[in-house]
């Protein structure tokens, strides 16, 4: 192999790019005066649009978001059986965890700061 050619790896993901015109050099590189070289990861994913929002889930798409999560799971059965979905999801409080579905305070508070860490990724 020639000094300063890379060869790609046989990997379906992997993707280098090619050697520019100019090489880029830096500083702060392991090998100074040597031509960098990035390798960028392609990974695939499922678009936004097919995703549906929280707030449009269903109550057995939000049981199975608290089966999920830590101190969801044992619960999960209980958002079913209220017909807590997307939607009243996001009304609940820890009063109406601990009033209306039996569950105690600590567990209310987590499972309720999940809720807000859901919403403040809409």
């Amino acid at each position: 192999m020639e000094e300063g050619n890379v060869e790609p790896q046989d990997t379906p993901t992997s993707t280098v790019s090619p050697a520019p015109a100019q090489p880029l050099r830096s500083g702060n590189s392991p090998l100074p005066g040597r031509a960098l070289c990035v390798e960028i990861k392609i990974f695939e994913s499922t678009p936004a649009e097919v995703i549906p929002s929280p707030r449009s889930w269903t109550s057995e798409e939000v049981a199975s978001y608290m089966r999920s999560i830590p101190d969801g799971a044992y619960y999960a059965h209980k958002f079913r059986d209220q017909d807590i979905d997307g939607e009243a999801l996001f009304l609940l409080t820890p009063d109406d965890l601990i009033r209306y579905m039996d569950i105690k305070l600590g567990p209310a508070l987590k499972i309720c700061d999940r809720i807000n860490e859901l919403r403040e990724k809409l």
